[in-house]
């Protein structure tokens, strides 16, 4: 019986016992069997069997986009955040020069959200706000993951000077 295990079964599952180093998906009754006469050394949880990687967010033609992605990343998340917000909806190549300029502080970054004791600027005039900042370590990531993006549009055989800046999105990465 191959397939998505029946309510008995998916019961037996969580009991199984996984060998030491060895972290496999088991839907098989047979493979199950074979698993219980093995000498075990510690139980394991049931892993599923799902992709690899999920987006927030399926493109609706995803011959025509590209996606990045970065996990666990050293950065604050309130600073890449509103780093974020500030090139959403920017081409990649103006997103490329904006966070070039925002390292070397000829471009600030309008904090909108988290803005408590931001101090007031005057480049954050140009997008009719008062407070900004130049998070430089942010901006450096997202400049990577921009590069990220752009090498996998290449390597989809994309435009990359017509790229636009659909959707990103920072999340908290779980602490430690």
């Amino acid at each position: 019986m191959v397939g998505t295990p029946s309510v008995g079964e998916a019961a037996l599952m969580q009991s199984v016992l996984l060998p030491a180093g060895r972290g496999r998906c088991f839907w098989q009754p047979e493979q199950q069997e074979e698993l219980r006469t093995r000498d075990f050394l510690f139980p394991v949880r049931p892993q599923r069997c799902l992709k690899m990687v999920r987006y927030s967010l399926d493109p609706e033609n995803p011959t025509k986009s590209c996606k990045a992605r970065g996990s666990n990343l050293r950065v604050h998340f309130k600073n890449t955040r509103e780093t974020a917000q500030a090139i959403k909806g920017m081409h990649i190549r103006k997103a490329n020069k904006y966070l070039r300029d925002v390292v070397v502080k000829r471009q600030c970054v309008p904090f909108r959200r988290y803005n408590g004791g931001v101090g007031r600027c005057a480049q954050a005039k140009q997008f009719d706000w008062t407070q900004g900042r130049w998070p430089k370590k942010s901006a450096e990531f997202l400049l990577h993951m921009l590069k990220n993006a752009e090498s996998n549009a290449e390597l989809k055989g994309l435009d990359v000077d017509s790229l636009v800046i659909e959707h990103i999105q920072v999340n908290k990465a779980p602490k430690m």
